[in-house]
């Protein structure tokens, strides 16, 4: 046979494995959504109760636990090569969703046979809470961290975040007087009391960023964004949120905080979730399973994460504006050391009381409010933090190569928005190489 028709029929059979391979891919990924839909299995909330209440019955557990580990082992038998990007891509997904359902139904049906009352006090109550809390850090993160490094982590956060805002406290004048401090921060200084005039501060704050996006990303092709008082927020929610293709600020009180408006703005805003969103819609996503899926850890993680761009995006100019910034991410690092205290630890609510008041100098009112919200919302809290240092880990990594482009990599992180953390993290390098140098 001449040399050249054999290299002809080897470079097809390649070929066809590599589109039968493709194929069983996209075939699998159909497959599992349609009959996870047949299943009915019920979202994971953020509530714990609700979860544990809606707990399937063991028959139909058992149903569902057939049919993952079938799609475990049928992703077992894809080829290790030759497969594309988006179908490697879809893979991982489908190995992590499959991955953390079974930890989910074996937990549940052990829950069943136990008839143990639903608890109040947190996931510590449960029969096994450790296994618990493993499946709610994982669900929330989507990376494998364990309790002690989450704990470990959440500790190293709430000392670096203490000594910028001290940093900070001295430039403004009070290095020595914190009493003075904490008053100045609770005047009336920094209170806006007019709708009008907070929509036109977003309003500055939003084209300052817009001029500097370009510096940081590839795509500054961003989405009008609606900006109005946030109908029915109480004292007790925070300082704004996004819906689709508005942001809504709260106004509960009758008064807006300044020193929030900048970094809220950035994680709620531009170039946070209402950016992430925009791109999300306009571009095709890796895995098919990505449109029916939400992970907090990525999408959380990229809010908190765009807010320590604030100096590059021409925002935090005066040391009120930066400290803003800093006494939320306080508020975040103390709910990741509170998380794994209540619910893998199991602190009482007196412990978690005190951690606060030792931790978080100047937002005693606000105690109550996130303590309860930890108890009830188990690793939910996590998505903030661990996120934010997934993407910056991710970021010095890339950031080794030569000629290595911000922009670039933040098309890449973007691009893999709506996959679990630790599939980013497998495939950012290649996704990154795969865009134009610009991103």
């Amino acid at each position: 046979m001449p040399t050249k028709l054999l290299f002809v029929i080897c470079l097809l059979c390649a070929t066809g494995s590599r589109l039968r391979a493709q194929s069983t891919v996209e075939l699998l990924a159909r497959h599992y959504q349609a009959r996870l839909e047949h299943l009915q299995v019920p979202a994971f909330q953020f509530d714990y109760q609700n979860n544990l209440r809606r707990v399937a019955e063991p028959a139909q557990l058992r149903r569902q636990q057939a049919f993952f580990r079938d799609v475990q082992h049928r992703l077992a038998q894809l080829p290790t090569t030759g497969l594309g990007l988006a179908e490697a891509i879809t893979a991982d997904h489908l190995r992590y969703e499959v991955s953390q359902h079974l930890r989910r139904v074996e937990l549940e049906l052990a829950f069943r046979q136990t008839a143990a009352p639903v608890p109040a006090t947190g996931l510590n109550a449960l029969p096994t809470p450790h296994a618990w809390y493993a499946l709610y850090a994982h669900q929330y993160t989507s990376t494998p961290l364990t309790a002690d490094e989450l704990y470990a982590f959440g500790q190293q956060q709430v000392r670096r975040v203490q000594g910028e805002i001290r940093r900070l406290r001295r430039q403004l004048g009070y290095g020595q007087d914190s009493a003075g401090f904490y008053r100045y921060l609770a005047s009336e200084t920094f209170e806006l009391r007019d709708t009008a005039q907070i929509q036109r501060r977003y309003r500055a704050i939003e084209r300052r960023v817009r001029q500097h996006l370009g510096a940081v990303f590839a795509d500054t092709a961003v989405p009008a964004l609606r900006i109005q008082p946030w109908e029915g927020a109480t004292a007790a929610m925070p300082p704004g949120i996004y819906r689709q293709g508005r942001y809504d600020f709260n106004f509960a009180t009758g008064r807006h905080n300044t020193r929030a408006m900048e970094w809220i703005f950035e994680h709620e805003g531009i170039p946070g979730h209402h950016y992430q969103s925009s791109l999300q819609h306009r571009s095709p996503a890796y895995s098919p399973l990505s449109a029916a899926t939400f992970y907090s850890g990525n999408a959380e993680g990229w809010g908190c994460y765009v807010e320590y761009l604030g100096a590059q995006l021409g925002l935090y100019q005066a040391p009120e504006a930066e400290l803003g910034k800093w006494e939320w991410d306080l508020v975040r690092s103390a709910r990741v050391v509170l998380d794994v205290g209540i619910h893998d630890r199991g602190w009482t609510h007196a412990q978690a009381l005190a951690y606060w008041q030792a931790s978080v100098p100047g937002q005693q009112d606000i105690a109550e409010r996130e303590i309860n919200r930890v108890t009830t919302w188990p690793a939910q809290c996590l998505s903030y933090k661990v996120g934010a240092q997934r993407i910056e880990a991710m970021k010095a990594r890339l950031s080794q190569q030569p000629g290595f482009s911000l922009p670039r990599f933040h098309a890449a992180y973007l691009a893999l928005s709506g996959l679990p953390l630790e599939v980013v993290e497998r495939h950012i390098e290649a996704v990154y190489r795969s865009l134009p140098a610009r991103g």
